[in-house]
């Protein structure tokens, strides 16, 4: 603890040496990282290297060891500090919440996971840091084991455990059942999300579902054809891994319902627009709405509080 109270304090008086204009900071052009695009290192008066770096966007001072190559110093200071803000906020800050999710790289072929911690500071303010993004060995089956293992390493890479925090990720059942001992809870918008995909794939609603269909129909086919910059307005296609994309595309038809008839009429393909009508489109919308103001203030709350 002492040993980083030092650091800390010579961490600021390099910041304000450099203000002072007693220090100098010197870019660095040929470095292949992107860091040192908003990095710089700072220099003692005699020309040597203070041992730190600071961000020219905020000033933020790191130790750095201008003797070993390229930022991975770097990340692990930085590291080591969110370490100690977790640990702190686990004992001290009412807990840690971790959310994390699973992609894959079609191309390359690779799986990623990533981890984000949000925690209360100490001026009670909501704050969240990426904590990782991590390949996922592509040797291993994403079994609910294997996944388990993948996140607790990196948590115990930060010197917390899965008992110490709360997480939150999607429903899919690998990686729910990788954490099912533990505290977890499901993203709030994901859950949305899946209400609306079991709500619009039941046989009750057959004449919504088909109308939506040839909705969809419609707008891939004017963009295809390049005819939808004969409209007023934009056209919107239906995506089902992006939410509120549904009503999106039910508003870009209904709001040019007519033109797009008309335009379709014109085109000898007025038959496309048999089962979509006005009124309909209004009434789906209108349930729509709701869930895509939740979503969209669950998304806005984590976009303001991100840091």
């Amino acid at each position: 603890m002492t040993h980083k109270l030092s650091l800390h304090v010579e961490m600021e008086a390099a910041r304000e040496k450099v203000k002072t204009g007693e220090w100098k900071l010197r870019k660095y052009t040929n470095r292949k990282s992107k860091v040192w695009e908003t990095f710089a290192e700072i220099m003692k008066d005699d020309d040597q290297s203070a041992g730190f770096v600071m961000c020219t966007s905020c000033d933020a001072v790191y130790t750095f060891d201008s003797h070993k190559p390229g930022t991975t110093n770097m990340a692990m200071v930085e590291k080591e500090a969110l370490s100690e803000v977790l640990k702190s906020a686990v004992h001290d800050n009412g807990g840690v919440a971790i959310t994390t999710d699973m992609w894959t790289d079609d191309f390359n072929r690779r799986s990623y996971t990533a981890l984000t911690c949000h925690y209360i500071t100490e001026d009670w303010k909501l704050a969240s840091r990426v904590m990782c993004t991590v390949e996922f060995d592509c040797t291993l089956p994403k079994t609910a084991i294997n996944i388990h293992e993948q996140i607790n390493e990196q948590l115990c890479s930060y010197g917390i455990s899965f008992d110490q925090v709360v997480l939150v990720s999607d429903q899919g059942s690998n990686i729910k059942a990788a954490q099912k001992n533990y505290h977890w809870i499901p993203c709030a918008a994901h859950v949305l999300n899946t209400i609306l995909k079991h709500t619009f794939s039941g046989s009750d609603i057959e004449e919504v579902t088909k109308m939506t269909d040839a909705c969809k129909g419609i707008v891939k086919y004017l963009k295809k054809a390049s005819a939808s910059t004969a409209l007023p307005h934009g056209l919107v296609q239906e995506c089902e891994t992006r939410w509120n994309s549904k009503i999106d595309m039910l508003k870009s038809v209904s709001k040019q319902y007519r033109e797009i008839n008309e335009l379709l009429e014109s085109r000898g393909q007025s038959e496309r627009m048999e089962g979509i009508y006005q009124n309909t489109l209004t009434t789906v919308i209108d349930f729509l709405e709701p869930f895509k103001k939740a979503s969209e203030e669950l998304r806005e709350r984590t976009t303001r509080h991100c840091i």
